[in-house]
């Protein structure tokens, strides 16, 4: 089928999704929990069900990217630095870019935690900011020396509250967001010291406010932070509706002549959590995009929106759309939060949302998604 005819098609289904010519550079996921799942014994199985590699798995379907956090000192041993350099060395041994992730904690970093390292506990402000641009730099030449360099380094996690509390954390006092972006500067000047030629990411959360975004961003501008990506996260429940996501990216797009990636995005594929009775992140279907049911066909349909949205962004800012936590799987041993969010089945069989997401050609997945959409209507109207 022409072009023409799937444009009428989408347009006839309502969906407004316009085709592009070009992709996306940056298409994967942050595939962090990988080496926990694994240890655990969770395996990964194609479609078709074959045994393969969650990395093989993404770059199969046109994956190119894979993001990393790196925690100081964690606990648990995992997401350290050696594992992530591990990790990072598998990624570029299949061509995968490398987006490193820098919590600067030894646990999760978010809007709502933003705990400092056991190691940095006790020091002054000047000694703090010291010990981030080390840990950037030593971390970065370790990576480098490895030969796994990382293409974006992401300097802080969702830090739209700050980081490094109580010395970087915003609404703290009428120095807070100079500390903030001292802190900031530092781990920036770390990283360019031991790989000039990285890009720079700042990641905050608020993919559907627009006006929290930008106020952020200003600030940024008015403190002189040197950066080259704008990092977002959307998650419908807790950001807010596609067309509140669309109008930030939209606005972004044109305000700081920066491209954008949204770096964290996920969709439930079920919501049957029989013989799952703990915790998950999302065990609802509140807040929820209508007309997307928490489906594997719902998922892709998501996917291929905030995907259209990013590709479609004014001036041709929109440069990538990353998963969080496509495998994070619940294994004998393992309880998964996440896994009814994940890309693959409670088997570790690869759903369609995978290639819906990653698959090079935004043409193909549009038709795709057409498709599927224009096959569902045919058989509602022959059943009555």
């Amino acid at each position: 089928m022409g072009y023409l005819r799937w444009t009428l098609v989408l347009g006839l289904l309502g969906t407004g999704t316009v085709l592009m010519a070009q992709p996306m550079r940056f298409r994967g996921a942050d595939v962090s929990s990988l080496p926990e799942v694994t240890d655990q014994g969770g395996q990964f199985k194609t479609a078709n069900g074959q045994s393969i590699h969650l990395m093989d798995m993404i770059k199969a379907s046109g994956g190119t990217t894979i993001r990393l956090k790196l925690w100081n000192n964690p606990a648990n041993g995992y997401n350290n630095l050696a594992r992530v350099v591990s990790m990072a060395k598998e990624a570029k041994a299949r061509d995968l870019e490398i987006l490193l992730d820098f919590h600067y904690s030894d646990t999760w970093a978010d809007p709502g935690n933003q705990q400092i390292p056991a190691a940095w506990q006790g020091m002054d402000f000047r000694q703090l900011k010291a010990a981030v641009q080390t840990f950037s730099r030593e971390s970065v030449e370790a990576l480098v020396a490895a030969g796994a360099a990382p293409d974006i380094v992401q300097i802080g996690n969702e830090i739209s509250n700050g980081m490094l509390w109580p010395h970087g954390q915003l609404y703290g006092g009428a120095n807070s967001f100079e500390q903030f972006t001292e802190l900031l500067k530092a781990g920036i000047s770390g990283t360019k010291q031991a790989h000039p030629s990285a890009q720079i990411m700042l990641h905050i959360d608020k993919g559907g406010d627009n006006g929290g975004t930008v106020w952020f961003y200003d600030k940024m501008t008015t403190y002189g932070v040197p950066y080259d990506l704008i990092g977002l996260s959307y998650y419908p429940w807790w950001h807010g509706s596609l067309s509140a996501f669309q109008n930030n990216v939209n606005d972004l797009a044109g305000r700081y002549n920066k491209d954008l990636v949204l770096v964290e995005t996920a969709y439930p594929w079920t919501m049957d959590l029989t013989g799952r009775p703990w915790p998950h992140v999302k065990g609802d279907t509140s807040g929820l995009i209508d007309g997307m049911p928490a489906t594997p066909e719902g998922q892709s349909a998501f996917l291929a929106s905030v995907r259209s949205i990013v590709e479609n962004a004014p001036n041709g800012r929109g440069a990538g759309v990353l998963y969080w936590e496509p495998g994070w799987l619940t294994t004998g041993t393992l309880q998964s939060p996440w896994d009814n969010l994940n890309l693959v089945d409670y088997n570790g069989r690869e759903l369609p949302g995978m290639r819906v997401l990653m698959v090079p050609e935004p043409s193909f997945v549009m038709v795709g998604i057409a498709a599927s959409a224009l096959g569902a209507v045919i058989r509602r109207k022959k059943s009555r």
